[in-house]
């Protein structure tokens, strides 16, 4: 589906007992369900006309009735588009389907990422406005200088980038989540630790803050942890107590069991 699409994608397995009722709700990516054992009822709402990227809504207090009402059995498909509202039960056994994800990324979401890129790269953005002193006048002249960089971008190389970076994504890895995250709980100042390779993006750091990408999900965390995992060798091992350099173990330690859950991070064998 990534390679296709040139999107995030990945496959949730979902275990639903008798007679239990999911909410309301939409999704901001594809969804193709693939029933494996039991039947599930499904109720699908109309597709909204106009999708905000990434829209996510959790409860609809009223709803018409819904335009699609079915019972999937096992090997049937379903194909619910993204920010469509749905809601799905149980019925008289237990439930065990496949969720086919595939997150689609609209033209703003292409255009953020260039207007990001000039933003980043262009020293005559860097300065900081003093704003009860700014005047309209300098927005305009740093609009007017943003379109003008704007209209040099290469659209064929942004395009291509595209491609690539969503044909890129590997997806979370939780074949072992639970014996991981029980690891993580046991892990000492003196645990050695190793640095994932490739499953972390560096985003903008503001504020102290950083914004990092682990596998797919995106968090934000102090610039000084940032910073550590970026440096973080995946081929020599060092010790979780020492992840955060100056800072001590009592520190470093929580950082390091932290990142561990996520993925950026494993014990070394």
């Amino acid at each position: 589906m990534t390679g296709r699409l040139a999107a995030k994608s990945e496959v949730v397995a979902f275990l639903t007992p008798a007679g239990q009722r999911g909410a309301t709700h939409s999704d901001p990516t594809d969804v193709y369900v693939i029933q494996l054992e039991g039947t599930k009822r499904w109720q699908i709402w109309q597709t909204p006309q106009v999708r905000r990227p990434g829209d996510d809504k959790d409860s609809f207090p009223s709803l018409p009735d819904p335009v699609l009402d079915l019972s999937l059995q096992p090997g049937d498909v379903l194909y619910v588009p993204h920010s469509t509202p749905h809601r799905a039960a149980a019925e008289e056994s237990v439930s065990l389907h496949l969720t086919v994800v595939a997150g689609p990324r609209m033209w703003a979401h292409h255009l953020l990422s260039a207007v990001q890129d000039i933003l980043h790269n262009s020293p005559e953005f860097w300065d900081t406005p003093y704003l009860d002193d700014a005047s309209p006048e300098e927005m305009v002249s740093k609009i007017e200088q943003l379109i003008g960089r704007l209209r040099t971008v290469d659209a064929a190389a942004e395009l291509e980038r595209a491609r690539r970076d969503g044909r890129f994504f590997r997806a979370v890895q939780q074949s072992a989540l639970f014996q991981e995250m029980a690891a993580a709980d046991s892990v000492d100042a003196d645990t050695k630790l190793l640095a994932v390779d490739g499953a972390t993006t560096f985003h903008e750091v503001a504020d102290g803050s950083a914004k990092v990408t682990i596998l797919g999900n995106t968090v934000a965390m102090p610039e000084a942890a940032a910073a550590a995992l970026r440096s973080a060798s995946t081929a020599v091992p060092f010790q979780a107590g020492e992840f955060l350099p100056g800072a001590g173990s009592r520190r470093a330690l929580p950082v390091a069991r932290q990142l561990l859950r996520l993925g950026a991070l494993r014990i070394a064998s």
